[in-house]
């Protein structure tokens, strides 16, 4: 009998996997496709060093998950020698539509603990940035991950600790008995376990359907373009609002990101990409001579409350949900698997995560 089932090979499946199966726990991850292929392998790897919204709870776990991303990856790559491309390299805010906003933007992040620093034209055409764009600050604190590489450091270090993985299956049904789950139903075999983990993102409410928890997380498409850039000048991260430029240090550039309310619709449009690639040039003329590699898109799992769920059922003792992170899964995924690893094995929450487990 696998001691815990976790259903969803994401970042935050993955990661509570990890840190279980470090504990010596026997893990099974379940996902209906192929592991970490889903959100947390689409978007760009932007990890904010604050949450500015949202419950307390919520803040102190982006707060110490930005902190612990460092020694996450370096022990991730000490481990598998895979190195996720963790690099604080800094952020420019900007905003073409409202740049007199940008002051109070400043004021926000200050208020929440990340110090930022006004730019004058020179430095802001340091960045390549356009000279008609005269208003913007730098966030030093702001770090990025590459996160398909980083779901491949997970993949491999769960590997190491005899972390089993089913792809291609998805749950049919849940057995129960009393106030506990007893099994998940496959297509072909049945698991059993003694804790079960649900970090399926937006799919979270048709798995949990036939439960009385209430939860409403919807998938909002987002679409990147990848570009290769001819004089790679970029070196940081470039935020207006949603959308961004986020650049690789093998000279790529990723274009994001789309939010469309289109359910479980996964694919790229021209509109879409155009748009994209337009906002791009825009901000760094030079883009208009880079040559685009590809686009893709993903589902985000946003949650209607606008905050994520993180906690355990009281109907069924010993099922624990973490799903809803909308864009700040990868980021919060450190300290929202250290949460779902103290639920799981009976330790005490180092967070209060009253506020974030009202889904009864």
């Amino acid at each position: 009998m696998s001691e815990t089932v976790v259903v969803g090979g994401g970042v935050i499946g993955l990661t509570s996997a990890y840190l279980l199966a470090k504990q010596g726990i026997s893990v099974t991850v379940i996902d209906q496709r192929q592991i970490g292929q889903e959100a947390s392998w689409a978007g760009a790897g932007m990890l904010p060093p604050v949450l500015r919204d949202g419950p307390k709870s919520l803040k102190t776990i982006t707060k110490q998950s930005a902190a612990k991303w460092p020694e996450l990856s370096q022990e991730l790559l000490s481990h598998t020698g895979i190195d996720n491309g963790y690099r604080n390299c800094g952020a420019i805010q900007i905003s073409l539509e409202n740049p007199e906003h940008l002051s109070k933007d400043a004021e926000l992040w200050n208020q929440a603990g990340a110090p930022t620093a006004q730019l004058d034209n020179q430095g802001i055409q340091e960045q390549a940035i356009s000279p008609e764009i005269t208003s913007a600050f730098r966030l030093p604190t702001m770090s990025q991950v590459r996160n398909p590489r980083h779901l491949k450091a997970l993949k491999e270090a769960c590997f190491s600790y005899g972390v089993n993985f089913i792809e291609n299956q998805a749950v049919r049904q849940f057995e129960t008995s009393g106030d506990n789950v007893k099994s998940v139903v496959l297509e072909n075999r049945k698991i059993h376990a003694d804790s079960f983990v649900i970090s399926t993102g937006a799919w979270t409410n048709d798995l949990l359907k036939a439960f009385s928890l209430q939860i409403e997380i919807i998938p909002i498409r987002g679409q990147i373009v990848l570009m290769k850039l001819p004089n790679p000048h970029i070196t940081h991260i470039i935020e207006d609002g949603p959308r961004y430029l986020v650049p690789r240090e093998d000279g790529h550039l990723l274009i994001g990101s789309t939010e469309e309310n289109v359910g479980f619709v996964k694919a790229t449009t021209e509109n879409g990409v155009q748009g994209l690639i337009d906002f791009a040039i825009q901000v760094v003329p030079q883009l208009a001579e880079a040559k685009v590699v590809k686009s893709w898109s993903g589902l985000r799992p946003r949650a209607l409350r606008g905050y994520p769920y993180i906690g355990q059922s009281e109907e069924l003792t010993n099922l624990t949900v973490a799903a809803g992170h909308f864009r700040d899964g990868l980021l919060q995924s450190p300290v929202t698997a250290q949460l779902v690893a103290e639920l799981v094995t009976g330790h005490s929450s180092s967070i209060d995560l009253a506020p974030l487990n009202t889904f009864n």
